[in-house]
């Protein structure tokens, strides 16, 4: 982590890091293993720019403070075994993004 901003945990006990300085939000186990990174630095769906805020819905979605970018991201976590990168948004709203859009988050590499 270069510089941890906002946590959270969800209810599953993973624990959700916003890291400012590298723009993505690491992912760790209850026991501080990390289990995968979502986005990368940049203005395209799925990447960040100076993430601030983090929530964990009941549904496993995460939702994203964007600051950089003026928006709010929406993720999902893979269901399936722990994967290193994690890149695109199931949607996002804000500012930049005038109308409701909808991405299909590709597979974990």
């Amino acid at each position: 982590l270069e510089d941890p901003g906002a946590v959270t945990v969800d209810g599953e006990g993973r624990v959700f890091v916003c890291d400012r300085a590298s723009h993505r939000v690491q992912v760790f186990t209850p026991q501080w293993e990390l289990l995968t990174v979502l986005a990368s630095n940049g203005r395209l769906p799925g990447q960040l720019d100076t993430p601030l805020g983090i929530a964990v819905g009941r549904d496993g979605l995460v939702a994203i403070a964007d600051c950089g970018n003026h928006r709010v991201q929406v993720f999902s976590l893979p269901s399936s075994p722990p994967a290193k990168r994690r890149k695109g948004a199931v949607r996002q709203e804000g500012k930049k993004s005038a109308k409701r859009k909808r991405h299909s988050a590709p597979p974990p590499s």
